[in-house]
């Protein structure tokens, strides 16, 4: 295939991303090529090496959108005003639950963001570092009121801890593999950690809300 020249880098970089993302969506990462690639755009396999380093950069870039993406959806979700536990819990599940359903509708490119091992041992760019960084504000916000006195780095420590508990959860039943210790939904059993969690720091110093017994911001009445 020539060598075409119709394109300004910019369009060119779109459409790589735009095409590599419709192959993780319709297939997976098998799927993903830079021969398969450059046949949806119509280019020579080697215009995308003009763009991207190697596949690996192409595919951190592809998920980087996809976390845009997420944090874009999460953003947008109504949060409660916090006037106790119960409160902080309910904005925690509706994080979950819209969490839940970007995964349903972005099955494949979620899994990317966790199953691709680059092939090298490289550190994340500081962009990719911002974007995990927004997500997790997002978890700081809702937990805030309840920690009051801490510093951001024991915050993020908190919400991080938070997050990659209900990741572990989330991965577990996505292989399948969560009926081996539970046979619970991983929303019931994400809902039960939540609210675990946070009855674990209804001690710090400095809150004094009320404790409801809830699971997931909802009465066991």
């Amino acid at each position: 295939m020539a060598r075409r020249v119709d394109h300004s880098p910019d369009e060119l970089k779109k459409m790589i991303l735009d095409a590599a993302e419709a192959l993780v969506v319709t297939g997976g990462l098998s799927e993903l090529s830079a021969r398969k690639i450059a046949q949806k755009i119509g280019y020579a396999p080697g215009t995308l090496y003009n763009v991207y380093a190697n596949i690996d950069a192409l595919i951190l870039t592809l998920n980087g959108r996809t976390l845009e993406r997420l944090y874009d959806n999460l953003s947008r979700l109504p949060m409660n005003e916090i006037k106790d536990l119960g409160a902080v819990n309910e904005n925690i599940e509706k994080l979950l639950v819209g969490y839940l359903a970007f995964i349903d509708d972005n099955r494949n490119l979620w899994r990317l963001l966790f199953d691709h091992v680059p092939a090298s041992d490289e550190t994340l760019p500081e962009w990719y570092d911002q974007k995990v960084s927004m997500l997790l504000n997002i978890v700081d916000e809702a937990l805030r009121p309840i920690l009051p006195g801490i510093t951001s780095e024991e915050q993020r420590e908190i919400s991080a801890t938070l997050w990659s508990s209900l990741h572990g959860i989330i991965s577990l039943a996505d292989k399948k593999k969560l009926g081996v210790v539970i046979s619970q939904s991983s929303h019931k059993v994400c809902s039960l950690l939540i609210t675990t969690f946070l009855n674990g720091l209804k001690d710090h110093e400095g809150f004094s809300g009320n404790i409801p017994k809830t699971i997931g911001g909802k009465s066991d009445d």
